[in-house]
């Protein structure tokens, strides 16, 4: 048996031969769906072997995983790792009240979707946000010095943020150009705009990273859900009073987002009762955009410029209450990014 270059264990039966495959195929750039029980040491195999397979390559590691318990333990497998030889994991989870220390005296931040609080902190740090501003060359030095020595965990790292007055999702970016291992969930790089800027930031394309999707079974729902457009009754009665609100300007032809709202609940009845009679039944793909064209007379690039039309409005509703120092929430613009030919209605 081998001497394990970093795996930090003794290895158990069938460990070895698993690291070993691993770091084959991260080096020779192949792809592998591996299947293993609980309690096989799964974290720390496919984490060892694929630094291995990218030693003194300039390839860094993606860790993607689902919860934040899955990264404190990529976090610690890592700091095991790093008794052997030295590695940098860098933790990246997505804005909110626990990662903004500005967010986090303010409890209506907590529902904000990913978009509405990047332009709440995109405002800030323009603003003047002094946790921000507390980034200069010597504290990221600092941060990656720490990383180094302490090899910390997700709440660790924002402990030090915190006593340090740093902001820990600015922080954790600057950082990214420094680690040997990043993890992140899902988001991070199956969204291709997020992956972009994600892969931006640590330096790399995409061809440099060696990605571990931890428990992969979970993709085929997830990515079902990113591409699923969801509306509610509700939804659109506080689309509605949001357009009231803002005095219900025309969106495009004459027509009032208002409008578009009341059209919108009116055939969502109607197709509910053509089609939705069993529990299992679904609207068929192209229903919704067809009977908005035809009772709004429209074709479909008219109907395309009357939800561009709703978007403007929206984000000028969401941008006056970024400038007030709000969460930048509008049912409008939300609603504006209407996929028509498949909609999934829940009454």
């Amino acid at each position: 048996m081998t001497a394990p270059a970093y795996f930090p264990y003794g290895y158990r039966p069938g460990q070895e031969d698993i690291v070993r495959l691993v770091r084959d195929c991260v080096h020779d750039g192949h792809h592998l769906v591996l299947e293993s029980g609980t309690g096989t040491g799964k974290t720390a195999v496919s984490l060892a072997a694929s630094l291995e397979g990218t030693d003194r390559t300039g390839r860094k590691v993606i860790f993607l995983t689902r919860t934040k318990s899955q990264q404190r333990q990529v976090s610690l497998e890592s700091r095991a790792i790093s008794s052997k030889r030295e590695v940098v994991c860098v933790c990246m989870q997505g804005r909110g009240p626990s990662t903004c220390p500005m967010m986090a005296s303010k409890p209506d931040m907590a529902g904000g979707t990913s978009e509405e609080l990047q332009k709440l902190c995109s405002s800030l740090k323009k603003g003047g946000c002094r946790y921000f501003e507390a980034l200069d060359a010597d504290a990221v030095a600092s941060c990656v010095a720490f990383m180094r020595s302490s090899h910390p965990d997700p709440e660790e790292f924002r402990e030090y943020c915190a006593v340090h007055g740093l902001c820990p999702y600015e922080a954790s970016k600057r950082l990214l150009p420094y680690a040997d291992v990043v993890c992140a969930p899902y988001a991070f790089f199956f969204q291709s705009g997020i992956r972009d800027h994600f892969l931006q930031w640590m330096g790399i394309g995409e061809r440099d990273a060696v990605v571990i999707t931890d428990e992969a079974h979970n993709l085929p729902t997830y990515l079902r859900e990113l591409q699923t457009y969801s509306v509610t009754m509700r939804a659109l009665e506080l689309t509605g009073k949001e357009a009231e609100d803002n005095g219900d300007p025309d969106v495009f032809g004459g027509i009032t987002a208002k409008d578009v709202v009341t059209l919108l609940m009116e055939i969502m009845t109607d197709l509910q009762r053509e089609y939705l009679r069993h529990e299992n039944d679904l609207i068929p793909p192209g229903c919704l955009e067809e009977e908005m064209m035809v009772r709004l007379g429209m074709t479909t690039y008219d109907l395309r410029t009357l939800l561009m039309g709703m978007n403007t409005l929206g984000n000028s509703i969401a941008d006056a209450k970024r400038d007030r120092g709000k969460l930048p929430r509008s049912h409008i613009l939300a609603l504006s990014g209407l996929h028509l030919g498949v909609i999934y209605l829940i009454l």
